[in-house]
């Protein structure tokens, strides 16, 4: 059995343990390793937990990491440290609310559709006009019908957002509606 069990995401600054059943490497012949790049690095070494494989990230190691999303291969070693590759994928890194002095958390889809609809609103206040030059200097302005189109795909894409959101959380998905009859 190859159960690597790594938590998913890390709150940059929290410490984390986690055990790995790895059930063809023993812990007597095999070290578990693994490796973490984005951007921030990060190399870990686990311990011997019995039959298991015991990974500890320590607060000081947490700290140093910058948000965003990371990759990760976990490989071990025997002893004529001769390696060989387990498993691999995706952490992601978020930012320690406590400790943060200003955190925007929309998506860039939310942020998108901010901007669209800031720059439909200066569009209908600044005129219809689109391209104009005054003593050779020029200024274009994105059409509002492209705008609109923009705004829709972004909204569409914040609710898919948001309905993913909810059913990670547990409360099932927004964008279906059950109806019981009696």
């Amino acid at each position: 059995m190859l159960l690597l069990n790594i938590p998913n995401p890390w709150t940059i600054g929290d410490t984390f343990d986690w055990v790995s059943q790895l059930d063809d490497y023993p812990n007597d012949q095999y070290v578990l390793k693994w490796s973490i790049r984005g951007v921030s690095s990060l190399d870990l070494i686990a311990v011997p937990a019995g039959s298991l494989y015991k990974t500890s990230l320590i607060t000081m190691q947490s700290i140093a990491l910058l948000p965003g999303l990371h990759f990760y291969q976990a490989y071990v070693e025997n002893l004529g440290n001769e390696r060989l590759m387990i498993g691999s994928g995706q952490i992601e890194f978020i930012e320690n609310l406590a400790t943060a002095r200003e955190y925007d958390g929309r998506s860039p889809a939310q942020k998108n559709l901010e901007a669209v609809e800031q720059a439909i609103q200066a569009h209908l206040e600044g005129g219809a006009v689109v391209n104009y030059s005054i003593n050779g200097r020029s200024l274009s302005r994105t059409p509002l019908t492209e705008l609109i189109k923009l705004r829709a795909q972004l909204k569409i894409e914040v609710s898919r957002e948001r309905a993913a959101d909810k059913i990670a959380q547990g409360l099932g998905d927004p964008r279906k509606l059950f109806v019981r009859f009696r």
